[in-house]
C-alpha cells in the first residue's frame, strides 16, 4: 500500500515553509521599525538633556558674575575698614 498525497496537501507541503519565511520576515520588519522609533525616542531625549546642560551653563556663569561682583564688593568693604583702622590706629 503506496501512500499518495493529493494536490492540496503538495501545495500546503511547499507553501507552508514560504508563509513561516515570510512571517519571519514580516516580524524582523516590525522589530526593525519598532526599535528605529525607540532610536528617535532616544535621540530626542538627548536633545533635552542637552538643552538641560545649556541652561544649566547660563545659569552658573550667572552665578559666576554675582560671586565675583560679590567678591569685589568684600574688597572694597575690606579696604575701607582698613582706612578706618589706620585713621583710628587699630589696624592688628
Amino acid at each position: 500500500m503506496q501512500a499518495e498525497i493529493t494536490s492540496t496537501q503538495l501545495y500546503l507541503a511547499a507553501a507552508l515553509p514560504t508563509i513561516l519565511s515570510l512571517t519571519g520576515v514580516v516580524v524582523s520588519i516590525v522589530g526593525f521599525v519598532n526599535n528605529n522609533g525607540r532610536f528617535g525616542d532616544l535621540n530626542s531625549r538627548f536633545a533635552d538633556l542637552n538643552l538641560g546642560f545649556s541652561d544649566l551653563k547660563a545659569d552658573v556663569n550667572i552665578l559666576s558674575g554675582r560671586v565675583d561682583t560679590l567678591i569685589g564688593a568684600v574688597n572694597d568693604l575690606d579696604k575701607r575698614v582698613t582706612r578706618i583702622e589706620d585713621k583710628l590706629g587699630i589696624r592688628p
